[in-house]
């Protein structure tokens, strides 16, 4: 692992001893001097053209700026770099395969290099070198393509959950599965699930199928709702639940459960009901259940707002009765000039009559 700030302090040190100011040094290597700045501070590396170019400007070596000036055992990695860049894949991998350059020090390197470069060095190294830890350290920085092919050719050692949570973004779908179903053993936990799931397609149902439903909290159940099946995640509701859910949990999956919300929603063991779950809850539930959700509503200090809110969705006789045992002083004209749509006539009539005595 490449030392940031380490190689930031020596190349600030070369700079400073030859007196070049961070400007004149991004003009030589013709980078702008916020480059030279971060690459000081620690924050980032130049890439491996940029230290070509460096060495030679301060005379100095690839290996030796890597290491930050200090005195340590050459990997040759100087020498790596230098073919890597002279477009020369095969006598870059020699190296490694030779036992020149080791695969840590080119693993190091990688975020440096362009990954049609890497790409043509790894395809080239022999498979006895790799261990799963290098393909995964490797994954940001290769294509696609060439990823797949050194995870193709791995042996069947087996591999964690830990490690599929760390290739999964980098993998394509079908090549992620077949690495699962041929090397990884056991089960995910749900924290390792949940972090999977949108690269496993249909294949979540298959583990959550094989998951023990009264280990999985109604936050993990959120979580995962976009990648199980409707039927997949029901299950796991009806097998979960030992006491009937709140609305405040039905509200986290009920984008994701169809009509059955409307079950749910009438096992709801509130006798009370806060208003603003009822808002957010309907456009998931059918309006017969949301007019019997209002029966339990707390409409005390409800806004204009949320009875707009909740107006296309609830019956029109609801409405009205909503309406009318809220403080009318707090209604105007306009608000009910937006609920005219979803009023009746006859309720528009009784509503703005309520209106006019009020303001007597």
């Amino acid at each position: 692992m490449l030392n940031t700030r380490l190689v930031g302090s020596y190349i600030s040190k070369l700079r400073k001893d030859r007196d070049m100011t961070q400007v004149q040094l991004a003009e030589k290597l013709n980078v702008s001097h916020q480059a030279v700045s971060k690459w000081e501070r620690g924050d980032s590396l130049p890439d491996t053209g940029i230290l070509i170019e460096m060495a030679t400007l301060f005379d100095t070596s690839i290996d030796t700026l890597l290491n930050g000036g200090q005195k340590t055992t050459s990997h040759n990695v100087g020498t790596f770099i230098t073919k890597v860049h002279e477009d020369k894949p095969e006598e870059a991998s020699d190296l490694v395969n030779n036992s020149d350059t080791d695969l840590e020090s080119v693993v190091a390197i990688a975020p440096l290099m362009k990954a049609s470069a890497l790409g043509k060095v790894t395809e080239r190294i022999s498979s006895n070198n790799f261990s799963m830890d290098h393909i995964v350290q490797l994954a940001p920085f290769i294509g696609e393509e060439q990823l797949e092919d050194l995870v193709n050719r791995i042996d069947d050692a087996a591999a964690s959950w830990e490690t599929v949570t760390r290739i999964a973004p980098f993998l394509g779908h079908e090549t992620l599965i077949g690495f699962v179903d041929k090397t990884v053993d056991g089960h995910p936990d749900m924290k390792q699930l949940v972090e999977v799931a949108p690269f496993l397609g249909n294949k979540v149902d298959d583990l959550v199928a094989q998951m023990k439903p009264e280990d999985i909290s109604w936050t993990e159940f959120s979580m995962l709702a976009p990648f199980v099946s409707k039927e997949q995640l029901i299950r796991l509701v009806e097998e979960s639940l030992k006491e009937d859910p709140d609305l405040e949990k039905i509200v986290q999956i009920a984008p994701f459960l169809g009509d059955y919300t409307d079950t749910l929603i009438k096992r709801a063991s509130e006798d009370q009901v806060n208003f603003n779950s009822i808002v957010m809850l309907a456009p998931f539930a059918s309006q017969a259940v949301l007019d019997e959700l209002m029966e339990k509503a707390i409409l005390e200090d409800v806004s204009n707002r949320e009875i707009s809110q909740i107006a296309p969705f609830i019956s029109s006789d609801k409405l009205e009765e909503m309406i009318m045992k809220a403080d009318l002083e707090q209604r105007d004209p306009g608000m009910l000039t937006q609920l005219a749509p979803f009023l009746k006539n006859d309720s528009l009539g009784k509503i703005f009559t309520g209106l006019l005595g009020k303001s007597k």
